[in-house]
C-alpha cells in the first residue's frame, strides 16, 4: 500500500526542472523556430498519422494559489505536440526556456511563472502510467492521454518537488539527501538498469537501500539490485560479507 502511493505520488510529481544558471529564455521567434523544428507549426500533411479523441489536462497551480484546473480537448488531426496543444488549442501562454541540452523546459503557463527556487512539473499518463517530461519539443500525445502540469517548490534546485520530498523522507535543502553521491533525483527518477535487464531504483533517504555493505552508488556502478542485499542467494550478501550490515564473514 506504502509503495503503491509512494509510487503514484511519484509519478505525479515528476519534474524537469534546470539549475538558474543553465536557463536559457526563448524569445516568441525562438519558440516558433523550435516549434517548427519539433512538428508544431508545420501545415497538415496527408504523410502525418491522424488522430482523434480526447486528450485531458490537469493544472495544480501549487504555491500560487490559483485554483485546480481541469482541462478537456476533443482533438481531430495530425498527431498534437504538447507545446501546440497548450498554446493552440487550449489558449494557454506557456514560458519556455533551453536549458545546456538544448531542451524545451516550461518555466511558465497562463501567467504564473516559478517564483525562486520553484519549478514546473510536467507529466504525461497514458493507459495508467506516467512519464516525465524533461524536452517538451519531444513530447507527441495521443487520444486517451492525460497530462499533468504542477508548479511546486524546489528548494534545491534538485528537480524533485517539495511534496514528493515529504512523501520520501528526503530534504528539499539537500540534493544528495543521504549523501550517498546519487543525488535525489537520479534516485527517485533515473534508477539503473540490471546485468539481467531489469530496471530498478535506490531509496533516496537511505545511503545503503538494501543495508548489505555496498553503497547505492556502488551498486550502480556494479550494477546490481540496491534492493537485494544477496542477489546471488548465497548467503554472503552482495559483497561476500554476509547480510545487513555486511560485516558477518563466512
Amino acid at each position: 500500500m506504502i509503495r503503491s502511493l509512494i509510487a503514484l505520488t511519484a509519478a505525479l510529481t515528476l519534474a524537469a526542472c534546470t539549475e538558474p544558471d543553465a536557463r536559457t529564455p526563448v524569445d516568441e521567434a525562438d519558440v516558433i523556430a523550435s516549434a517548427e523544428m519539433a512538428g508544431d507549426l508545420i501545415e497538415i500533411d496527408t504523410d502525418l498519422p491522424i488522430m482523434a479523441g480526447p486528450i485531458a489536462v490537469a493544472i495544480d497551480f501549487g504555491p500560487a494559489g490559483r485554483e485546480r484546473t481541469e482541462l478537456r480537448v476533443e482533438h481531430s488531426g495530425p498527431v498534437p505536440r504538447l507545446v501546440s496543444l497548450l498554446r493552440d488549442e487550449l489558449e494557454l501562454t506557456p514560458e519556455l526556456v533551453r536549458d545546456a541540452d538544448n531542451q524545451l523546459h516550461l518555466m511558465g503557463l497562463d501567467g504564473v511563472a516559478v517564483d525562486g527556487a520553484q519549478c514546473w512539473i510536467v507529466m504525461v499518463e497514458r493507459a495508467h502510467r506516467f512519464t516525465r517530461v524533461t524536452d517538451l519539443a519531444d513530447v507527441v500525445l495521443e487520444a486517451g492521454d492525460r497530462v499533468h502540469l504542477m508548479l511546486d517548490d524546489d528548494a534545491d534546485l534538485d528537480g524533485v518537488g517539495a511534496r514528493l520530498e515529504h512523501v520520501y523522507g528526503t530534504d528539499d535543502n539537500d540534493p544528495d539527501s543521504d549523501g550517498d553521491g546519487l543525488s535525489d533525483w537520479a534516485e527517485i527518477y533515473d534508477g539503473w538498469l540490471l546485468a539481467d535487464g531489469r530496471y530498478v531504483q535506490s531509496d533516496p533517504a537511505s545511503a545503503d537501500s538494501d543495508g548489505d555493505g555496498m553503497s547505492d552508488r556502488e551498486e550502480r556502478g556494479a550494477r546490481s539490485d540496491p534492493r537485494n542485499d544477496d542477489r546471488d542467494d548465497d548467503e554472503r550478501g552482495n559483497n561476500g560479507r554476509g547480510h545487513g550490515n555486511g560485516n558477518d564473514r563466512d
